[in-house]
């Protein structure tokens, strides 16, 4: 009997949640990766305790001896920013703190609505990273005044860095308009991880609501996920981001519906490897 395709957890599923604790979930999970916040976010809606892996150094010891005998790795590395009012160079502590856990790559958004400025500062971070023998990958995303997926594309391309490389998010993806057919004019090269989730757009009263806190497994909702992923390069990371805040808020753990949610995902793997 073969491996299950591997799939990982991201850390805005459970948004806050201590490092040590989100590793315990993912192999409880039956997961293979994580994804990690280097510091808890303001936006905490479970109301965990403050933590840093920044500044943290024995919080970053004790994560990768678990994340060693749990047998899970570092996928996506998270909270680096583009933002007007500071250059990347401030991220350089968050680079190292995941170089050191030995992450598979870093995942970079931007907020800055200066397109020029943004473009310099990616490259930036790119050199950066690849200083520290990092890969990168750059968030797709809808947000207003975010560039569309042919521009988006370009940009990254127009840097000739070698560590650089898109991160797909299927609600970004196609609520940005997208279909999967739009992906083909790309070398496979070009996409390296992939954020699954599902969403009913009726029920979306706030994009950025449903976004950060409420989305749904894959099944439940209306995206055409199968065709999304048979679009992609069969190589690209996968992993759930999936936050269910009133759900999560209910109960003692979000293990059950994790543990669910990870076998249709695996689902989805397994049918896209058979029909290659």
């Amino acid at each position: 009997m073969s491996d299950p395709a591997p799939i990982g957890i991201d850390h805005l599923t459970v948004n806050g949640m201590p490092p040590l604790d989100f590793a315990k979930l993912a192999a409880d999970a039956g997961c293979q990766s994580v994804g990690l916040f280097a510091n808890r976010l303001d936006i905490n809606p479970l109301g965990f305790p403050e933590w840093s892996l920044v500044k943290d150094r024995a919080l970053r010891r004790d994560l990768r001896l678990m994340l060693d005998d749990l047998g899970l790795t570092v996928a996506l590395a998270e909270g680096c920013a583009i933002k007007s009012l500071h250059d990347v160079a401030v991220c350089r502590p968050i680079i190292d703190s995941f170089a050191e856990l030995r992450a598979d790559r870093l995942n970079l958004i931007s907020f800055e609505p200066d397109l020029s400025r943004d473009f310099d500062q990616m490259a930036r971070f790119a050199e950066i990273a690849a200083e520290a023998g990092m890969e990168v990958c750059v968030e797709f995303s809808a947000r207003p005044g975010r560039p569309p997926l042919e521009p988006f594309m370009a940009r990254i391309a127009r840097t000739g860095m070698a560590n650089l490389s898109a991160l797909i998010d299927a609600m970004h993806f196609f609520g940005a308009g997208c279909d999967p057919e739009d992906l083909s004019p790309y070398a496979a090269t070009q996409f390296t991880h992939l954020q699954l989730c599902d969403i009913r757009w009726d029920d979306v009263a706030d994009y950025m609501e449903a976004a950060l806190h409420e989305r749904l497994a894959p099944g439940d909702g209306a995206l055409p996920l199968a065709a999304l992923m048979s679009a992609l390069p069969s190589s690209i990371a996968v992993s759930m981001e999936l936050p269910q805040i009133s759900r999560d808020a209910a109960s003692l753990s979000p293990l059950r519906r994790l543990r669910a949610a990870a076998d249709r995902s695996r689902e989805l793997l397994a049918s896209r490897t058979a029909e290659i």
